[in-house]
This record gives structure tokens, sequence and C-alpha cells, in this order.
């Protein structure tokens, strides 16, 4: 943890030594920018080392208010919509029109929201897939969300690591802190359910060929 902030401070003086010693002009401007990434990077990292310390910390929860769980679904997806166009990709939500459920909002929206970001940075954008699908299917007593994308996958050697903090992949498309996957299983866990990966392979669609 001390390490990943030490580096998170480095890179944000290495940037701004950089920004006070460039011309103005684009070379300046290229600065900032970069400036300005280090610390968004370094302000995330920060964010997620606190959800990820308090989740550690925090004891059992009580049975919460039923909320509905389709509305916070599509709030979710709502909030990434935005970003999703801009990399060409369709989201999809499938499930009961409402769905209420004793739940903590706060802890449920965090771990949907890392794996969504999760799928969005690594299994979509060019050359990788074009579409992320939220399923909410109820199988007995429990209520199961699908959150699929048409990536890449995780190589085989790469799959038993992916809930590791900080451990990122070596073929990752995008920079990432690493603990999103941690968060997520974290506060699942404390909602008395489980964060799984599962690898399905599905047939071209005819989109694709």
């Amino acid at each position: 943890m001390l390490r990943s902030l030490v580096g998170s401070e480095m890179c944000i003086r290495d940037r701004a030594h950089v920004l006070a010693q460039a011309p103005e002009g684009p070379a300046r401007a290229q600065a900032s920018e970069a400036l300005t990434r280090a610390v968004q990077r370094a302000a995330h990292l920060s964010e997620q080392l606190l959800m990820l310390a308090a989740l550690e910390e925090a004891p059992a929860l009580d049975p919460a208010v039923p909320q509905d769980l389709m509305a916070l679904l599509q709030d979710c997806l709502a909030e990434r919509a935005g970003w999703a166009e801009g990399l060409g990709v369709e989201l999809s939500l499938d499930g009961p029109d409402t769905l209420e459920l004793p739940l903590d909002r706060q802890l449920l929206w965090s771990a949907l929201g890392n794996v969504l970001d999760n799928a969005l940075k690594h299994g979509c954008g060019p050359g990788a897939g074009r579409e992320v699908q939220l399923r909410v299917r109820q199988e007995g007593g429990d209520v199961v969300v699908w959150i699929a994308d048409d990536g890449p996958g995780i190589a085989a050697g790469e799959q038993d690591r992916v809930f590791e903090r900080f451990w990122r992949s070596p073929r990752a498309r995008s920079s990432g802190s690493g603990l999103g996957l941690t968060i997520a299983q974290q506060a699942i866990g404390h909602l008395g359910g489980q964060v799984r990966l599962c690898l399905l392979y599905t047939s071209p669609s005819p989109r694709d060929s």
C-alpha cells in the first residue's frame, strides 16, 4: 500500500518538474495534461485505498432497508453511458422491471461500479469488446447479477490472481491501481454474497462476421 502511494507521489513530482521546465507552447500543454492525469490517478488510488481499509475494518452489516436493485443498476449504467459511448460500447440491462431487496446502496454501488469499470477499461474499446451486459436472475433464494463483456477475456494462468490487491495483468489495456476487483469482492462479502469469475465463449454474432 505504502509503495503504491510513494509511486504516485514520485510520478506527480516528475510530471511537475517536466511542466516547470517546459517552454510555452505545445510541449507545456502536454506536460500540463500529463500532470493532471497523474494527480487524477493518485486521487483515485487514495479513494480506493480508503474504501478498501474501511471494508476490511467494518463489522458485519445488519439487514438494510429494501431498495430497488434494478433502479440502482440503471443508475450505474447511466453514470457510465458517456464513457461507453466514447468507446463505441453498448451497455444493456436485462431483468425484472423492479426487484426490492434489503441492501446497502453504497456497498453495492461500489462493488458493481468497480466491476463495470474493469469491463470498460480492460475488456472493451478499439480492437476489443463492444458490449457490456448486466443480467439479473433469481435462482432459488439467491439473486445473481451477471456482468459480462465480449472482450478478449483473462488468460488461464491469470484467473486465480484477479482478486489479489494491486495485481494487474501484464496484458492490461489501460492503467489502473489493481484494486477494483478486490474492493468488489470485499463489498459483496459484507453483503453476504460472492463474486465469481466465469469465462464463457459464444460464437461470433452476425455483426462480427
